[in-house]
């Protein structure tokens, strides 16, 4: 179901009924990017998305918000949040490099990130530990300052945190020459593992599909994948009939979607959406 509102596109995919009954007792996931926000909503005990809402901004970059333009953003979503603490902010975006545990040293964190990628003016630099990895991810200082004072006591996350541990998770043991691809609006994100032990990732910005076509086989041969082996596992928000797809089996003989977590329940109206859609804003309540 969508509506317009003003310059935002809302689309919402909710179990009515059960959120009228359970509100107070759910987990609530934001998920901000540039141009995109979203809100999922988790009942864990009875193991249920109990719905999705997505906002899209169009070119206006959230990042850049005030206080009072967050607030009127997270006032276009349906329901009025619920009274549980458990609430979440996952932040989007590809400001962010992964520095091994034995090389970060927290007092230069900040030249740990300009090893790796300029840092914008106004922008600070946080650190979030992911097993053995660190993620060094810079944002808008005002803005996350903000955030902290909209949601007094929320937990801070970076997205790159819950894709490494949900792929960990649902990794086939038995398969080695497979690549884990998240695509996003701009940019996409490459994970390797060697069974579950998480050994290469990287992004990179893109323009056209034969850009990604570009950096997956380039990344392969790096990791000195057998070209006539190579799998790649693909999510994001694209449509399994993309001419991306079509340009993906020309070049890769194994191309499959990432399933949709199976240990939860779903509202009907996620039969609108496409398993491997999305994927990302399911992973926060899987991992927890």
């Amino acid at each position: 179901m969508q509506s317009q509102t003003q310059a935002y596109q809302v689309k919402n995919y909710i179990d009515q009924e059960y959120l009228k009954e359970y509100l107070n007792e759910l987990e609530i996931w934001y998920y901000i990017g540039k141009h995109q926000i979203s809100r999922v909503l988790v009942h864990q005990r009875k193991n249920q998305i109990v719905g999705m809402s997505i906002i899209d901004t169009g070119e206006k970059n959230i990042f850049d918000l005030s206080m009072s333009g967050i607030k009127e953003l997270i006032a276009y979503f349906p329901y009025p949040a619920s009274s549980n603490e458990k609430q979440h902010v996952v932040f989007i975006h590809d400001n962010y490099t992964i520095v091994p545990e034995a090389l970060y040293v927290a007092e230069k964190k900040e030249q740990l990130y300009e090893m790796v990628l300029p840092m914008e003016k106004f922008h600070g630099v946080y650190a979030i530990q992911s097993g053995s990895q660190i993620i060094l991810y810079a944002l808008n200082d005002m803005f996350v300052q903000s955030i902290k004072h909209i949601f007094p006591g929320i937990n801070l996350h970076h997205h790159t945190t819950f894709l490494i541990q949900s792929y960990t998770q649902m990794i086939d043991k038995n398969k080695k020459d497979r690549l884990y691809v998240n695509l996003h609006a701009n940019f996409l994100e490459i994970f390797y593992y060697n069974k579950q032990q998480f050994v290469f990732h990287n992004h990179f910005p893109f323009e056209s599909d034969t850009d990604i076509i570009y950096f997956l086989l380039s990344v392969s041969e790096t990791l000195e994948i057998p070209s006539d082996k190579l799998e790649v596992i693909i999510s994001g928000q694209f449509s399994n009939q993309s001419p991306l797809i079509g340009l993906m089996k020309k070049y890769i003989p194994q191309v499959f979607f990432m399933p949709r977590p199976d240990v939860y329940q779903y509202p009907v109206s996620f039969r609108e959406l496409q398993d491997h859609q999305y994927f990302l804003q399911l992973t926060g309540p899987l991992c927890e």
